[in-house]
């Protein structure tokens, strides 16, 4: 989820196909487990890409061909949990 070029390339194969999605659930991602205190800045700036710029870049790909639908966005437990762990 954090490559544009093969996100535009498995939308236009989608699209190519007459294939148009009509509902979409972004419910995938990825955390790593420990306190935010001991994350690096390359920890944050892969959940980030994967959680947040990937599901945007889909969700935005998606609706330039889209012809109508539902958006669903999840999210996992841990995230709203009250310690500062490092998690979208």
């Amino acid at each position: 989820m954090t490559s544009e070029e093969s996100i535009t390339a498995a939308v236009r194969r989608l699209d190519e196909e007459g294939f148009s999605p009509n509902i979409l659930v972004n419910n995938a991602g990825v955390t790593k487990d420990q306190l935010l205190l001991r994350a690096s800045k390359s920890d944050v700036e892969g959940v980030l890409s994967t959680n947040l710029i990937g599901t945007m870049m889909l969700t935005k790909a998606l609706l330039k061909v889209g012809r109508g639908g539902e958006l669903g966005f999840w999210s996992a437990g841990c995230t709203r949990t009250h310690q500062p762990i490092l998690s979208s």
